[in-house]
């Protein structure tokens, strides 16, 4: 088998392992009554989610130009211009709702910060091969993670909706981000990495996410989307 088909092998089995801990610690930090947990998880998700929006493109741009050979580049710059498109969106769904402006905060949540730790050193230390993978693999298992947040999301009436269509947005990772990601993994393997290091930097990713769902639920600081929006309509 070729570099090429080597890259998909490896890229489709770590796709396919059920392990996706974020997931599974999403669906037991929402418990039964779903929709008024991800309710009151709401304002401390939004703040993590804007910090890692932040951190995304600061680092998918320093990859970028790590990695200055047109496919890798490629990847990494429509990475952070996403995350610019996906910063503005939720930053305009903060400022448009009354009294929501103060969920999102300039120092990084602590939700957040083993997922910029896990996006730093992939900046600075790691191989295009492991961190493609990484973020191919995170893609998918972050959709599946703000699939089930925006479902729960929608069971709380109308209040919560604009939010939700935010998440469900991530349920289906564009397809030319993820061929991108395969051919960077292609040309990293080619060119000699380890694709146990590739593994193993999935894990740290996959493990990040799990991280920023449990400590969401776990934030004291904030009060839940229904009280503040009770609140702006008092």
């Amino acid at each position: 088998m070729g570099v090429n088909g080597d890259a998909r092998s490896l890229v489709r089995r770590l796709d396919e392992e059920a392990n996706n801990p974020g997931l599974e610690t999403l669906r037991h930090v929402l418990g039964g009554n779903a929709g008024e947990r991800a309710a009151g998880m709401l304002p401390a998700v939004v703040g993590q989610e804007h910090a890692a929006l932040c951190a995304q493109q600061r680092v998918f741009t320093v990859l970028a130009s790590r990695f200055d050979e047109s496919g890798p580049a490629g990847f990494f710059l429509s990475l952070a211009s996403a995350a610019v498109s996906s910063r503005v969106c939720l930053t305009r769904l903060v400022e448009g709702a009354p009294g929501f402006s103060s969920w999102v905060q300039s120092r990084s949540p602590a939700g957040i910060r083993s997922f910029e730790r896990v996006l730093c050193r992939s900046a600075l230390l790691g191989g295009r091969a492991e961190v493609a993978a990484a973020l191919h693999v995170a893609m998918i298992s972050w959709g599946k993670q703000c699939a089930l947040f925006a479902h729960a999301l929608r069971s709380e009436g109308d209040f919560a909706t604009a939010f939700a269509e935010y998440f469900a947005a991530y349920a289906e990772p564009p397809r030319t981000l993820l061929a991108q990601a395969v051919e960077v993994v292609e040309a990293g393997l080619a060119d000699g990495e380890d694709p146990s290091v590739v593994s193993a930097t999935v894990e740290d990713f996959r493990m990040s996410l799990s991280d920023f769902w449990l400590l969401a639920a776990s934030s004291p600081t904030k009060e839940s989307i229904r009280d503040d929006h009770e609140l702006a309509d008092a």
